[in-house]
């Protein structure tokens, strides 16, 4: 899996947030891929640390 998101680069759109935002965007720290990654909500963030 390491191989596969090495290869995604940069992420390709930003992650805004503003008041009475409806889903929580954030970054976070993989000690296995060695540095952040970018999720839109934390359904998101689930499916990357079950992946991870």
């Amino acid at each position: 899996m390491r191989d596969v998101l090495a290869e995604l680069g940069r992420a390709a759109l930003s992650f805004p947030s503003y008041r009475s935002q409806r889903n929580y965007p954030g970054w976070y720290w993989s000690a296995t891929m060695g540095g952040r990654i970018g999720f839109v909500s934390w359904v998101e963030r689930d499916h990357l640390v079950a992946l991870i």
